[in-house]
C-alpha cells in the first residue's frame, strides 16, 4: 500500500508544471487577466513571470470621484 502512494505522488509531481527559475515566483500564465479595485492614494504591487517575446494589455477606469490618474511602471 505505501508503495502504491508513493508512486501515485511521484506521478503527480512529475505531471505538475515546472515553477518560474529555481522554482522562484509564480508559472509564466498564456493568456489571462484580474481585476482589482485600487483605493484613492494607495499603491499596489503585482509580480507575474511572462514567457519571452509576449504582449500585454492594460486598461483601467478611474471613477468618477478620481481626480488624478494612475501611474504604472512595469
Amino acid at each position: 500500500m505505501m508503495a502504491a502512494g508513493a508512486a501515485l505522488a511521484l506521478a503527480l509531481w512529475l505531471l505538475m508544471p515546472p515553477v518560474g527559475v529555481g522554482g522562484a515566483g509564480p508559472p509564466p500564465i498564456q493568456d489571462g487577466e484580474f481585476t482589482f479595485l485600487l483605493p484613492a492614494g494607495r499603491k499596489q504591487c503585482f509580480y507575474q513571470s511572462a514567457p519571452a517575446n509576449a504582449s500585454l494589455e492594460t486598461e483601467y477606469q478611474r471613477g468618477a470621484n478620481g481626480g488624478r490618474g494612475l501611474q504604472a511602471v512595469l
